[in-house]
């Protein structure tokens, strides 16, 4: 697995990041967060990878705690290059 520190420049938050060695993926983010007054991990997992129009999407994502989850978000459908309609930028007069 290899394993990639980034500091972001603005506010030196640092975030690991840990990418399979066999395909390239990522399998999980870490980061300290203050919830609650306390500062603490959250590992973020990213599992059932679809590839659709040639782009790969994880489509959940489970937030963790000390390994408990907290939070799990499942994408059902991702559309690309979908039509829009223009009309939703208007600004109204």
């Amino acid at each position: 697995m290899f394993k990639i520190k980034l500091t972001n420049k603005d506010d030196s938050k640092v975030t690991t990041y840990f990418i399979s060695t066999a395909d390239y993926t990522l399998i999980k983010s870490a980061t300290m967060r203050q919830l609650q007054g306390q500062d603490m991990e959250v590992e973020t997992w990213f599992s059932d990878l679809k590839e659709i129009d040639g782009v790969k999407f994880f489509m959940t994502r489970d937030s963790k705690i000390e390994g408990e989850v907290f939070q799990s978000v499942k994408v059902e459908k991702i559309e690309l290059n979908v039509a829009v309609d223009e009309k939703i930028f208007e600004m109204p007069k």
